[in-house]
């Protein structure tokens, strides 16, 4: 998205952000406001408001709040609309169980978060918890990743089976030795090459955080033509020189292709 936002900018058209480096995210909901913002946006606008102004959601809302009390109310009139949107959201990504399923479990998160945010607050507070520091945050962000991760697992996997299994060899079978036994090597990036690949985690990680706290381009801009020239070219030759897409890379692969 980057690359058609730096061309078209070249063309005079600007685009609006569509990724805001959602895995720095704390939270699921925080996640999609970070992630596909225009599909975010489109989804808001045109199903999740309409829902929630429904005369459904109105009605069920006022018979629940009446025999179950306030509480209840508010709480499925926040939840109602965003199952229907995540349930929809999987649909749109592709006409599978896998899909569906993954829907609904960001939806579940969705909803659960904004359920028992008020019990989670009340939680940390009785625990004593700094939010505020580094490693409550990146114990959220971390949290968040790990939760994308498996929902991930749905997205990927060819059928519920496949999936269950991928969990399941996870949680029983995870052999942490390969990682430290070489045989990690074995699946397609030699020491070398994930050596590279570690490293340049780690530089976009750091970049990453960077553009969280001001704007590197604006940073580069400001700098003697002698220093902007050499980091394009760094940026540049790093790209074309380790810039491989493993063995066996097949474009019909990427993950989008479908979509």
């Amino acid at each position: 998205m980057d690359i058609c936002r730096g061309i078209s900018e070249i063309l005079g058209i600007h685009l609006e952000k569509n990724f805001n480096h959602p895995y720095f995210a704390k939270t699921i909901p925080e996640f999609w406001q970070r992630w596909h913002i225009s599909m975010g946006a489109w989804f808001k606008d045109y199903l999740f408001l309409p829902i929630s102004n429904s005369s459904f959601v109105k009605k069920s809302s006022k018979k629940l709040g009446v025999k179950y009390g306030s509480g209840v109310r508010k709480k499925f009139a926040a939840s109602f609309p965003v199952a229907i949107v995540w349930l929809a959201t999987g649909v749109w990504h592709g006409a599978g169980w896998t899909f569906i399923f993954w829907g609904l479990f960001h939806g579940c998160l969705t909803i659960g978060g904004t359920v028992f945010s008020e019990r989670i607050s009340r939680l940390t507070s009785v625990l004593h918890i700094p939010t505020k520091a580094f490693w409550w945050k990146l114990f959220q962000m971390s949290r968040t990743f790990f939760l994308c991760c498996i929902g991930r697992i749905f997205f990927r996997a060819p059928d519920l089976q496949v999936a269950g299994h991928i969990i399941k060899k996870i949680t029983t079978d995870l052999q942490y030795q390969s990682l430290f036994s070489g045989h990690i090597f074995q699946f397609g990036l030699g020491r070398e090459n994930m050596m590279i690949a570690l490293a340049s985690i780690g530089i976009l990680w750091s970049v990453s955080m960077l553009q969280e706290r001001c704007s590197i381009r604006e940073k580069v801009a400001k700098q003697n033509i002698v220093m902007r020239y050499a980091l394009l070219y760094i940026a540049i030759f790093s790209i074309l020189i380790l810039g491989i897409y493993g063995p066996g890379y097949d474009t019909s692969t990427f993950i989008y292709n479908a979509f």
